[in-house]
């Protein structure tokens, strides 16, 4: 496994309907405590635009005839690992045929959930394995309108303020209007980390961390960046694999 724990959504009409799921997940130490559960497919398609998530359990009937979870997957642009999670078992052979990854009973077993967890972290890992890929720069534009060119090298963190994200690099900064997990999926996945909600850093920059404090190579950037409870172990563990692969390249 790749990371300490992985990030859980689900998109369940009725929570009620997954307590048991939800309850044998708590027993998987690789998954992230209190997963995020939200009821309605609007909440949900909003939330995944805006923050980071591994692992996507669908429930595929809504009670709505204007959506269900089929059509809710593919108004996704990049979906993360997704499990349809529902008690009809029709929805085995569509989900497949749309793409989304795997299906569960919400009456599973724990041996088999835990199976199924097991290999569904395989497939984050895997998807994030691809998505690795050597990007020398960026070109976005700016709020002004203006096409700017971001040099990853050069990019120390960007901070995130009312949907906007503001770009620290060397001498300079821009902002951006995007979200943060937008911003972060146009990088290169293992060199950046983020240490808060707000904030994501770039790796190589990072010359060390206290409980609660990073610390750049570079005297003049002075932000002071802190590293909340919710993030701290993540970003550690990716700061520390960054650290490791380092040592291997020289």
């Amino acid at each position: 496994m790749n990371k300490l724990n992985y990030r859980v959504l689900f998109i369940e009409d009725n929570p009620n309907t997954i307590s048991y799921i939800l309850d044998m997940m708590e027993d998987l130490d690789f998954i992230a405590k209190s997963p995020v559960v939200l009821s309605s497919p609007e909440e949900g398609f909003n939330y995944l635009g805006q923050e980071e998530v591994d692992i996507l359990f669908l429930d595929m009937d809504f009670g709505r005839e204007d959506i269900n979870g089929l059509k809710l997957f593919g108004m996704l642009s990049n979906p993360p690992v997704t499990v349809a999670c529902t008690a009809y078992t029709s929805y085995a052979f569509d989900r497949h045929e749309v793409g989304i990854d795997e299906y569960i009973s919400k009456l599973i077993g724990f041996k088999a959930f835990e199976r199924v967890m097991r290999k569904v972290v395989g497939m984050v890992d895997a998807k994030e394995e691809r998505e690795r890929r050597e990007i020398d720069k960026l070109l976005l534009l700016d709020v002004m309108g203006i096409e700017v060119e971001l040099l990853v090298k050069d990019i120390y963190f960007a901070r995130v303020d009312d949907k906007i994200v503001t770009v620290m690099t060397e001498g300079d900064s821009h902002s951006f209007k995007m979200s943060l997990i937008k911003f972060k999926n146009l990088l290169p996945v293992e060199d950046f980390s983020k240490p808060h909600g707000s904030y994501l850093v770039s790796l190589s920059k990072v010359s060390g961390v206290n409980r609660k404090q990073v610390y750049f190579k570079e005297p003049s950037i002075r932000e002071i960046i802190t590293i909340s409870q919710e993030f701290n172990a993540s970003f550690k563990h990716a700061l520390k694999l960054f650290q490791q692969r380092e040592k291997t390249t020289k």
